[in-house]
């Protein structure tokens, strides 16, 4: 369920965001928030991706990061395209590790950039945005 701390934007985009916790945990909430969101829009189609895409940006910034909070938001930047994004505190870029089949991390942005139509950090002087977009989903007004 979304919280009351889950709030739409007060203008722009639609959209949804929610401060949770820097730990492991709250890639589960963060999942679910997508979920709702996404449902709501009527794009359960993107819904997979996009879970695995918020989970992987949450534990990035929960491993890399001193951030004591996140804050998770999703955008609908088209009728069939959203952006969700990761923010923290830490000025600290993200890496794209050279891929490795055999590692058992270090794949978390690769998984990112291949499920993406683009993907980016924006900069801040609080910390950082790690986003993406993804594309797809009923367009409006089709029958289910």
């Amino acid at each position: 369920m979304i919280t009351p701390m889950t709030r739409p934007p007060v203008a722009g985009m639609p959209g949804y965001s929610q401060s949770l916790r820097c730990e492991a945990q709250s890639a589960r909430r963060a999942r679910r928030l997508v979920e709702v969101v996404l449902a709501a829009w009527r794009l359960d189609s993107l819904s997979g991706t996009a879970c695995l895409v918020v989970s992987e940006l949450v534990v990035n910034a929960v491993k890399h990061t001193e951030s004591t909070t996140v804050r998770v938001g999703i955008i609908r930047v088209g009728p069939r395209r959203i952006r969700i994004g990761v923010s923290d505190t830490s000025a600290q870029m993200p890496l794209l590790k050279t891929f490795d089949r055999c590692a058992t991390s270090g794949r978390g942005l690769h998984l990112v950039a291949e499920a993406a139509v683009r993907w980016g950090v924006d900069q801040g002087r609080w910390g950082k945005t790690v986003w993406a977009e993804l594309s797809g989903g009923q367009p409006p007004g089709a029958l289910l």
